[in-house]
């Protein structure tokens, strides 16, 4: 499935003002820095010293990273690959399989036009759960268990550059992802009342702990 999940990534490189025009988010690399206003502007969201958010500290580091995210982010936008649909939600209970072993990938809501590395964190942390439900053992994702993971999504990706490169990308794409999966969250938060969403209110701050580091 990731494998070829990435030849379909691959086949829409260099269409980024199609599926822009269509009205998927841009949210390439060059573009996360203006988030840095959402944080502000939106703090409350953030849940800033409340159980189900960032704490005053987590708040403080995250401000103070705009400088190191925009050197990231630079250094994904100069990596060899190009940017590409990210579906945002990739995992196994979101792709048919046909009688003939073809796959039909849907619920494409969160898409967004990213790094196509971004799309590796979900289908990493779902293969982590699951691994996790059988032994017990929390697995993130640069768990050497699931190392062949990223290596079946990564492989088509050596056309670009070797793969000892794309995992260096990957290693910036991880912590990058994380803020960029956020900004879906904020998207979504942003519409309701806090206390209609109890069970979801703290997702933007959670992946955004991730991003600081303190996941």
């Amino acid at each position: 499935m990731l494998g070829r999940y990435a030849l379909l990534q691959q086949a829409l490189t260099g269409r980024a003002e199609e599926l822009l025009a269509l009205g998927v988010p841009d949210r390439r690399p060059r573009t996360l820095p203006a988030a840095f206003e959402l944080f502000e502007r939106d703090k409350a969201l953030l849940r800033v010293g409340e159980e189900d958010g960032l704490s005053v500290a987590q708040y403080a580091r995250l401000l103070g990273m705009r400088e190191q995210l925009e050197e990231w982010c630079a250094a994904l936008e100069a990596s060899g690959p190009p940017a590409s649909i990210e579906h945002g939600d990739m995992h196994s209970a979101n792709v048919f399989y046909g009688p003939r072993g073809e796959l039909k990938i849907f619920d494409w809501g969160d898409a967004t036009l990213s790094h196509p590395f971004f799309s590796l964190i979900v289908p990493l942390r779902v293969l982590g759960y699951e691994l996790e439900q059988q032994d017990g053992r929390e697995r993130r994702e640069d768990d050497p268990d699931l190392e062949w993971a990223r290596r079946a999504y990564l492989e088509p990706w050596t056309e670009h550059a070797p793969i000892a490169e794309l995992l260096e990308i990957w290693d910036i794409a991880l912590r990058v992802g994380a803020l960029q999966r956020s900004l879906t969250w904020h998207a979504v938060l942003k519409l309701f009342p806090a206390d209609s969403v109890v069970e979801f209110r703290g997702r933007w701050a959670a992946w955004l702990q991730d991003f600081i580091g303190e996941g």
